[in-house]
C-alpha cells in the first residue's frame, strides 16, 4: 500500500471512529440509561459543538453528541475519505484554495444569516452546507498531512520502515 493511501486509511478509521463516538452516547443513553459513557461522549464533544437540542440528530430520543451541522460535516469526511480509500491509484496535490472557500460560502452564509435574523436555518440547510464542506476537506488535508509525515519521518512510507521522529542518534 502506498503511503498516500496508509495515511487515507488511517484518517478513514480515524474518522469512523469518530462519528461512532458522536453516535454512541445517545444510543448507550437510550438502552441504558444515563450512564457514564454517554456523560463523557457528551462533556468531550462540547468544546467543539454547542450540543443545542433542537439542532441535533436524535436516536433513541436522545440528541447526537454534536448538532446537525457538525455531524454532517463530519459524515462528509468520512464519506468522501472512504470514497478515495477504494479510488486505485490515489495522487493527490492541494487543490487551488478557491474550492474550499466554495465549499465553505454557503455554510458561512447560512450561520451569518441565521445569526442576524434575516434567514432561520433549517436542519435541511445544515446538513447540506456541513456535509458539502466535509465531502471537499479531505481534499484540502491529505496532500499537507502527508508531506508534513514524510518530513517528520514518523509513518511507514516502506516496507521494513521504522517509525521514528527525528534523528535517532
Amino acid at each position: 500500500m502506498n503511503p498516500t493511501r496508509r495515511i487515507i486509511a488511517a484518517l478513514a478509521a480515524l474518522t469512523f471512529v469518530w462519528c461512532a463516538l458522536i453516535v454512541s452516547a445517545p444510543l448507550c443513553q437510550g438502552l441504558v440509561g444515563t450512564n457514564v459513557w454517554s456523560d463523557n461522549v457528551y462533556a468531550f464533544f462540547s468544546p467543539v459543538c454547542h450540543q443545542l437540542d433542537d439542532r441535533s440528530f436524535h436516536i433513541l430520543g436522545f440528541k447526537f453528541a454534536v448538532c446537525i451541522r457538525c455531524f454532517s460535516i463530519y459524515a462528509g469526511f468520512l464519506i468522501s475519505i472512504s470514497a478515495l480509500l477504494l479510488r486505485r491509484g490515489v495522487q493527490l496535490r492541494l487543490p487551488e484554495s478557491k474550492y474550499l472557500l466554495a465549499a465553505l460560502l454557503p455554510m458561512l452564509i447560512d450561520v451569518a444569516l441565521d445569526t442576524v435574523g434575516v434567514f432561520r436555518s433549517t436542519s435541511l440547510s445544515r446538513i447540506v452546507t456541513g456535509s458539502l464542506f466535509g465531502l471537499v476537506a479531505p481534499f484540502f488535508i491529505v496532500p499537507p498531512l502527508t508531506q508534513a509525515l514524510r518530513q517528520l519521518r514518523i509513518f511507514p512510507f516502506s516496507r521494513g520502515a521504522v517509525l521514528h521522529a527525528g534523528n535517532t542518534e
